[in-house]
């Protein structure tokens, strides 16, 4: 998996990224800041360096002008941008909306001038009413722990609309604030619908602001974005024009703590350069392009203590290690940040998926409350079992329950354990299908209404998805059922209806631009320079969505699956075919009755795997068919019998 000795030219653009504090290295997210005195005084010393070194007002006001221009250039003189000082927000960054003088509208909002023991804003009530008007909506906003209104009615009038913001950040966030909160808009990405702006009044009809205005503080100074293998799992091929919606994406978001490591082995290719060291020796030290992540974690090449146990159990030990890392980079940059558990934020392996999870995620960075998002899912099409069948249990779990006290639920409840076989989680929910399939069935009532929205039609899929594929795992355990019964005549029926499935299921994402494999593999070869290097790129973005390179003929490879997608044409020519092979060796065992042929099975598939890592076969960039004629057909195909769960 070594990258190639040359990397492609990269361009530039004046954009909001030089607000968006960048860094170097990351152990955890998600938990307040130290609250010790030192750390209390180190994050503090930080913010001055920040705000010291931060961006003149006019060129964060022409970043932000940039945005909108981008995203609705139809309103660009529909918004007043003005940067304001953290005094005039309370002593904390912060977003003000306010009516442009120009509306007819004078005033200040309350808070900026009277209130200023004010610490957070929070949005309790939010409903959507009919009404003559093309968009009625009703806010009431609570202050500090008095609970008073600030902010009320919202009325249809012509008029600008006067947005305040410590940095360009903050200012973004106010315009995605009035957006979506006062003209219903959503900003997405594009796989998952892309911007919708239908609700967005014609410029000179926003809704005006009454009774003052809004302001909202960062209850924390950082949002933090990305996991560390994001840029792996779906930013390995971007070119410009895409990382600059993403920029943009992320300060419409609030976000001003990315990951920003793109590019660093340019940098360390030059720096080895200068010590002498070969093209070639570089290639083998430098993972793939596909698995940059992977190895910056230094998975690779060895690492301090990811995922592994330390070879001495003494603090000093792991401590001096620690002071030593952190020297090394201080005497690199004096100002060095070594982040460790700061901040809120969002950290998804990937993105361009469960977009109303992330922008209420977003959201959460200006507001008290908190959310608790459990992911117990395991999908028997996309992690499908390397084990002998009679070691899957099919049983239920006496009393389980899908969506009520989650957290209650062990895993390792549902494994079988032996001495000599692997184990293997058996497929469950954590939630009611029954409220899936009504949710589904409510959504493809909707569709003759709603069918020519992006958003719908990218929901539509996915929810229809997720139901099949949860059937798909009951159709298995029939299967293994059936195996542990010598009903080979069931297991053939069973084991055909689940390939089936799968096909069915890749003509459902094939009708949607955001699951389609043709992109992935197309971006790839397009970033490479060269035959051999598409080639190499191709290849990589193959094995990182299957079986990581690391395997024998007759074992498979730990981390297969790893990167999985639920994308039209994975699943027709790779999931799909896999689960034959599968089902093959089940029927010739009890035809033979000499056992199932685990190693045979194994040599099988691993092959399937490997030819398809070196296929070249084009896949389609494109849509086609209608997402709702086919969830109707496959709901009544196969989920509208009720028997269809066993719950």
């Amino acid at each position: 998996m070594a990258a190639p000795s040359s990397f492609p030219a990269t361009s530039t653009s004046t954009s909001v990224i030089a607000f968006i504090i960048p860094i170097l290295s990351l152990f955890a997210l998600f938990t307040g800041a130290h609250s010790s005195t030192i750390g209390v005084e180190y994050i503090s010393r930080l913010l001055e360096i920040q705000d010291r070194e931060r961006a003149p007002p006019s060129v964060q006001l022409a970043a932000a002008r940039g945005v909108l221009n981008r995203l609705i250039p139809s309103h660009s003189s529909s918004f007043d941008f003005q940067i304001i000082s953290k005094e005039y927000c309370g002593g904390e960054s912060c977003f003000a909306i306010d009516n442009h003088p120009s509306s007819g509208q004078l005033g200040t909002p309350e808070i900026m001038s009277e209130r200023r023991d004010f610490k957070m804003m929070q949005i309790s009530l939010i409903s959507v009413h009919s009404s003559s008007a093309p968009y009625g909506l009703k806010v009431q906003v609570s202050l500090g722990s008095d609970g008073g209104e600030i902010l009320e009615n919202l009325a249809l009038a012509k008029g600008n609309e006067k947005i305040s913001g410590f940095t360009a950040v903050e200012l973004l966030a106010g315009l995605h604030w009035y957006l979506k909160f006062w003209c219903g808009a959503h900003i997405s990405w594009d796989k998952t619908g892309g911007a919708q702006l239908v609700t967005l009044p014609k410029p000179g009809s926003l809704p005006l602001i009454q009774d003052g205005g809004v302001l909202i503080q960062r209850p924390i100074p950082w949002n933090y974005y990305q996991n560390a293998v994001s840029s792996s799992y779906t930013f390995a091929w971007w070119d410009w024009a895409r990382w600059e919606k993403e920029i943009d994406w992320m300060a419409l978001q609030g976000i001003n703590l990315p990951l920003a490591f793109t590019g660093q082995e340019a940098i360390w290719q030059k720096v080895f350069e200068k010590f002498n060291i070969s093209g070639p020796d570089l290639g083998d030290f430098f993972g793939g392009p596909a698995f940059l992540a992977w190895s910056r974690m230094g998975n690779l090449h060895g690492d301090t203590f990811d995922e592994n146990t330390p070879p001495i159990d003494d603090p000093e030990y792991i401590s001096s290690l620690g002071a030593a890392i952190f020297k090394g980079m201080q005497s690199g940059d004096d100002n060095a940040v070594w982040l460790m558990q700061v901040g809120v934020g969002m950290s998804m392996e990937g993105i361009e998926q469960n977009p109303v999870v992330y922008d209420l995620m977003s959201e959460m960075a200006f507001q008290h409350n908190k959310i608790d998002v459990e992911d117990k899912n395991r999908d028997v099409i996309v992690a499908f079992p390397d084990v002998d069948p009679s070691f899957i249990s099919t049983l239920r779990m006496p009393g389980q329950k899908y969506h009520d006290n989650r957290k209650k639920l062990s895993r390792r409840e549902l494994l079988i354990y032996t001495a000599d076989s692997d184990s293997f989680d058996q497929p469950h929910l954590w939630y009611s299908t029954s409220e899936v399939l009504h949710a589904l069935e409510l959504f493809i009532k909707s569709g003759d209404e709603l069918s020519g929205i992006s958003t719908y039609s990218y929901d539509l899929v996915d929810l229809t998805r997720q139901a099949l594929a949860k059937y798909a795992n009951e159709l298995f355990l029939e299967v293994i059922k059936d195996y542990q019964l010598n009903d080979v005549h069931t297991v053939a029926r069973h084991g055909k209806k689940f390939v089936d499935l799968v096909e069915d299921m890749d003509t459902l994402l094939a009708s949607h631009d955001g699951f389609l494999l043709g992109p992935w593999l197309k971006s790839a070869k397009q970033l490479a320079q060269g035959k051999d290097q598409e080639e190499q790129f191709e290849w990589n973005a193959r094995t990182q969505i299957t079986m990581w390179f690391d395997n024998t003929q007759e074992e498979a490879s730990l981390l297969r699956d790893y990167g999985n997608k639920y994308w039209s044409g994975l699943l027709r020519d790779y999931y799909g075919p896999r689960a034959a092979i599968y089902f093959k060796f089940l029927r010739e065992s009890l035809e033979k009755g000499d056992g199932f042929g685990l190693k045979n099975w194994r040599r099988e598939w691993i092959k399937l795997t490997n030819d398809w890592q070196n296929g070249r076969n084009v896949y389609p960039v494109q849509s086609t068919g209608s997402a709702l004629n086919i969830s109707r057909w496959l709901y009544n195909k196969y989920l509208r019998d009720a028997s269809t769960y066993n719950h």
